[in-house]
């Protein structure tokens, strides 16, 4: 379940109701889709594994991924296209771009 209600009884004896997006596996999420919110929120060519993670319009905050899960699409992301690159240097990961790619073209590709 994505989003998990919580209710308690407060201190005024009044309901009080929150919700919390899990942060948990997604099975069913493409790694073509994660591709997509990357390029479409990101501009520069190499980007840390921690805005991807937790940085605004990320693709872990978009999609609730824990660092786990963004990883294992960053994994199949770079082993399907040859000039995005993933490295871990010195404890300093990044995600490489070597060239633009147009997101529409990762959406038509896995629509077709």
């Amino acid at each position: 379940e994505l989003i998990h209600q919580y209710k308690k009884i407060g201190i005024d004896d009044k309901t009080e109701e929150w919700f919390r997006i899990g942060n948990e596996k997604r099975n069913n999420l493409p790694s073509e889709i994660v591709l997509y919110a990357i390029i479409d929120n990101f501009e520069d060519k190499t980007i840390s594994f921690r805005q991807l993670l937790t940085g605004e319009n990320s693709p872990g905050n978009i999609f609730a991924l824990n660092a786990e899960e963004l990883y294992k699409h960053i994994m199949n992301i770079s082993s399907q296209y040859a000039n995005i690159i993933y490295s871990e240097t010195a404890g300093n990961r990044t995600l490489q771009f070597k060239e633009q790619i147009n997101k529409w073209e990762i959406l038509n590709e896995y629509y077709r």
